[in-house]
């Protein structure tokens, strides 16, 4: 039977293993000259993909990236920076890695146009800014919900799905079931794994009820905090595995290892 200590020493070099070679390949893919959107932005959340898993190794002790002076053993972290990993690796898959037609790729992008418009003009309105931009965030966000409606499938879908996504409440214009299945995972078990690294985002519950039982979150080395730290290694590790692939497929000019 494998112990906690043996699962988090696995796990810590084969993810170390794994976000090297996904930062050789990044270095790889980066400043191309002429490619397209696609690629463009497959090579930036690449980019952000790597950058999470670095600093989910210099979260880890004992990995090559952390600190010497202290072994801060604090699983509830890298929960969260797993969670992004999971994140940033959903979004690469569903904009740059997915077999659709282009129209659904167009459709999908200015989506998440929309959505950081008007994120960013409910951001510089509710802090009270008095900047040009948020004039210009309107227009733009303007121009994007009459450039959706044109596309079929946005203008016959529910009223109420439509308006959540024109008022920049979401991105995702399939189920993410659905975009689940496409990337080759089981929903059911993903969600469970979501849902435990989330509620290390949001300091849920889950967080710090039990904080009695086997030395939780106090930063102090236990099978717990191994266990967890453990989990959050595996589970980006596969995550990236997959993106290093998807990478492989739109770069193939790249080597692989």
């Amino acid at each position: 039977m494998t112990t906690e200590s043996e699962y988090f020493n696995h796990w810590l070099s084969k993810f170390d293993d794994t976000i090297t070679e996904a930062v050789r390949v990044s270095v790889a893919a980066s400043g191309r000259q002429g490619v397209d959107r696609r690629l463009f932005w497959a090579s930036a959340l690449f980019t952000r993909i790597c950058t999470s898993g670095v600093s989910l190794l210099s979260l880890t002790p004992t990995s090559r990236f952390a600190g010497k002076l202290l072994s801060h053993y604090d699983s509830s972290g890298a929960s969260a920076l797993a969670r992004s990993v999971l994140d940033a690796c959903l979004m690469f898959f569903y904009l740059c890695i997915d077999d659709v037609a282009d129209h659904e790729r167009d459709a999908r992008f200015k989506a998440v146009y929309l959505h950081d418009c008007m994120s960013r003009y409910r951001l510089f309105r509710d802090l009270g800014l008095d900047d040009p931009e948020l004039t210009a965030f309107k227009r733009q966000a303007d121009d994007l919900k009459a450039e959706l409606m044109q596309v079929p499938s946005i203008a016959h879908m529910p009223s109420k799905q439509r308006a959540s996504i024109f008022r920049g409440e979401r991105w995702m214009l399939i189920p993410r079931t659905k975009l689940l299945e496409r990337m080759g995972s089981d929903p059911r078990q993903y969600r469970a794994i979501y849902g435990l690294l989330s509620s290390h985002v949001h300091n849920g519950p889950m967080t710090f009820m039990r904080m009695e039982e086997g030395d939780r979150g106090r930063g102090v080395e236990s099978d717990f905090e191994k266990g967890r730290i453990g989990l959050a290694l595996e589970v980006s590790d596969g995550e990236v595995g997959q993106a290093i692939r998807g990478m492989s497929a739109l770069f193939p000019d790249i080597p692989t290892r």
